[in-house]
């Protein structure tokens, strides 16, 4: 599948300390991407870098063929990009804001911003002041839409909405890839909706990309095995075993594993378990024990996390 975007050994230090490191990736065009990872991993790092405020010290990154900063003006055509600190002037109603933002962006279809903006039912002649911060990101949203990228880049943007507009947001991000073809990239620490929204994702840590992957196919590859042993401590035969990830409640164990599975299932059947299945792993489950953090109890959240 052709990609809309792709990067090749990015690499980004600030002084003595690497954003990124050997940066490696492609996204499908028309694709939902979601880019995983915790703060610090490099997620924004790379976001900038792939609009062009940023440059690599190592590495290329293209967009629709075009290098982000050899060619950037011709990337950035093809780019709407939405971030979480994304302003519009605050004097301007949401008509005017459309018109500035026509002008701004080269390219404008005023019919897809006004059906976005109907869509979110957005007061046109409301001042953006006066606009809650769920709003004023579904008016980004209905800029970007306005300029008809083919790719969206978008930085966190449902962090602090609630459950109704992000909602709202990820099924016009998800129509825009299902219904027009457009490309989808965006990061997220959320990893619950990237469960929902995305087809494809890749998680980012320590600025390496440990793992990338159509989501199904994630979802295929990793399964958890729960059990219980009364008699002993299993987590030395689990070591054996070749085991890195699990959890341990008492009596009862989740195992999480990503590949070998016919070996880890006469493994743990040779040992004294008891009550041993299987079960689909959440996406959650799945980053966690890709980057060696132990998920949260319950839905807690993790101190680590």
């Amino acid at each position: 599948m052709k990609a809309a975007i792709e990067t090749q050994g990015l690499r980004k230090a600030y002084q003595d300390v690497v954003a990124l490191d050997d940066l490696t990736f492609h996204v499908p065009k028309g694709s939902v991407f979601g880019l995983i990872g915790r703060n610090g991993a490099g997620k924004t790092t790379t976001l900038n870098l792939l609009i062009g405020l940023l440059h690599p010290d190592a590495g290329w990154a293209r967009i629709e063929g075009h290098d982000a900063h050899r060619e950037g003006r011709k990337a950035r055509r093809a780019i709407a990009f939405v971030s979480e600190e994304a302003q519009v002037y605050p004097w301007l109603t949401v008509e005017e804001a459309a018109r500035y933002w026509s002008r701004l962006s080269g390219h404008w279809h005023e019919p897809a911003f006004r059906q976005c903006v109907e869509r979110f039912d957005l007061p046109l002649k409301r001042s953006v002041a006066k606009l809650s911060k769920g709003m004023r990101t579904q008016l980004l949203l209905a800029l970007a839409v306005g300029k008809q990228p083919s790719v969206y880049i978008l930085d966190e943007p449902t962090a602090g909405l609630d459950p109704v507009v992000r909602r709202l947001v990820l099924r016009l991000l998800d129509d825009e890839a299902r219904q027009h073809g457009r490309t989808v990239l965006f990061s997220s620490h959320l990893l619950s909706e990237l469960d929902d929204a995305c087809t494809h994702v890749a998680m980012l840590d320590r600025g390496r990309i440990k793992i990338q992957s159509e989501l199904g196919a994630l979802r295929s590859a990793w399964r958890k095995y729960e059990f219980s042993c009364r008699d002993r401590d299993l987590e030395g035969a689990l070591r054996d075993l070749g085991l890195s990830s699990w959890e341990k409640r008492g009596n009862a164990y989740s195992v999480f594993v990503g590949a070998d599975h016919d070996r880890i299932l006469a493994g743990l059947h040779a040992l004294p378990v008891a009550g041993l299945r299987a079960t689909d792993m959440r996406l959650e489950e799945i980053f966690f024990s890709v980057i060696g953090v132990k998920p949260a109890a319950d839905g807690a959240e993790s101190r680590e996390r």
